[in-house]
This record gives C-alpha cells, sequence and structure tokens, in this order.
C-alpha cells in the first residue's frame, strides 16, 4: 500500500511548496488547508489512506497545530507516524511544546527547500536518495574544494562527503572537517559507512551535522561550482 506524505497548512504557497517538494523527492502527497481537512482524510473509510510522515503547521484557524499534533497522537494507528511541525514560529517554548505534545521534528519558515528535503528523507526513511553526489576529478584533488586536515576528499553533495582517511573510525563517530574555502573553522559531521579502501586507507561517508544556516549556503554553493566545472570539463 502506497504512503502518503500529509501536509496541513492553511498557507496555499507554503501549502503548494511543500507539495512540490514531496514531489520531488518521488513521495506521494496529500495536503489539508486546516485541521479538520487533514482528520476527514485520516478518518477516511472508504480511502483508508495509510501516512508515513505528517507535516503540520502551528497556527491554523479553528484548530491549532497543537491541538491537531494531539488529537493525531491520541489515534492509535498513527502513533508511531513521524510528524514534523512547519511553522514561522521559532521560539524554544514553540518548538519545546510541540516536541512535547509529539512532534519528531520543526522546520522554522520561511522554509528552506534544502531543509525542508532532508528533514522529510530522514524521516520516511530514505536519507540516501537525498545524496547528489559529485564526483571530483584526480586533477582538481590537489586543489581539493574543502581544506581538509588529513582527509582525502572524493565526493561532496549538499548534505555530507566522502573523505579517504587512515584511521578507521566507527559508524556514528563525530568528525570535524576543517575548511578555509568554506570560510568556517569547522564542519561537524557524523560517520555514516565506513569501508576498506585500500592497504593504508579507509573509504568514509559523512552527514553534515548541526550547521548554521550560513554554513549549508556555502556548502550549496560549493556544490553548484563544482558541478558547473565538472560540466564544462566534459563538455569540451
Amino acid at each position: 500500500m502506497t504512503k502518503y506524505v500529509l501536509v496541513v497548512d492553511d498557507n496555499p504557497s507554503d501549502l503548494s511548496l511543500a507539495e512540490a517538494l514531496c514531489t520531488k523527492l518521488e513521495l506521494a502527497c496529500l495536503t489539508a488547508e486546516d485541521a479538520y481537512e487533514a482528520l476527514d482524510l485520516i478518518h477516511d473509510e472508504e480511502e483508508e489512506y495509510e501516512f508515513g510522515l505528517i507535516i503540520v503547521d502551528l497556527q491554523m484557524p479553528k484548530i491549532s497545530g497543537l491541538e491537531l499534533i494531539k488529537r493525531l497522537r491520541a489515534t492509535t494507528h498513527l502513533q508511531g507516524v513521524p510528524i514534523i511541525v512547519m511553522s514561522g514560529r521559532k521560539t524554544d517554548k514553540d518548538i519545546a511544546m510541540s516536541i512535547k505534545l509529539g512532534a519528531s521534528d520543526y522546520i522554522v519558515k520561511p522554509m528552506d527547500s534544502f531543509i525542508f528535503e532532508e528533514k522529510v528523507l530522514k524521516h520516511v526513511g530514505k536519507n540516501d536518495s537525498g545524496w547528489k553526489e559529485y564526483d571530483i576529478p584526480p586533477e582538481d584533488k590537489a586543489r581539493s574544494c574543502l581544506a581538509i586536515q588529513k582527509f582525502e576528499l572524493t565526493k561532496i553533495s549538499e548534505i555530507g562527503a566522502e573523505v579517504l582517511f587512515t584511521a578507521e573510525p566507527e559508524v556514528g563517530d563525530i568528525f570535524f572537517l576543517f575548511s578555509n574555502e568554506l570560510g568556517t573553522d569547522q564542519l561537524r559531521t557524523t560517520v555514516e559507512h565506513v569501508e576498506k579502501f585500500n592497504k593504508t586507507h579507509f573509504r568514509i561517508k559523512l552527514r553534515f551535522a548541526g550547521l548554521e544556516e550560513k554554513q549549508r549556503k556555502q556548502i550549496r554553493a560549493l556544490c553548484k561550482r563544482v558541478w558547473r566545472e565538472h560540466y564544462s570539463r566534459i563538455s569540451k
């Protein structure tokens, strides 16, 4: 049975953007303009939709997002379904209350499409499909896109990187990559995969974690530049 992403938001622009991004990620999506419409879809006995993720705005008329979260968590077949709050309210109190009532994650509006995609993929269990990797040609490795101490960078993406390293870390370890080009002291990453590359090096797949939005934008710009350089090279 198809699992749907349900997006509940009374703002037509945000609703359309969220639906378009879900479609881009090849996820089936249903939308509702308020909590009542969402509850109708959830309890539709004729269609019997199965939901893999629910995205909820906080500020909605009639029934607020917080009240909707409480009702969703009280619905037996939805108790294990992740809920992402998507709201312009960004105080610690709003976030803490959402998590306390049962939300799994929080996205602050105005919505950044990259952050939206990353969080959605995380909660529907399709993280790997979010990787858009760019191989770094051998001739470019001397001026590697990231100046990483004791690492050889082999791939870069909007949400992570692949490096060769002489030591063998464990999955879940925290790595700090030091970058001059990105203008930041360190990029925090977590180890997602480790495999033997040759007699002296391990291939390590890393995912960026806890980055500031400025760093995310710099990484995205870097990926675009790498792609443009690679495309211009193979087009000649």
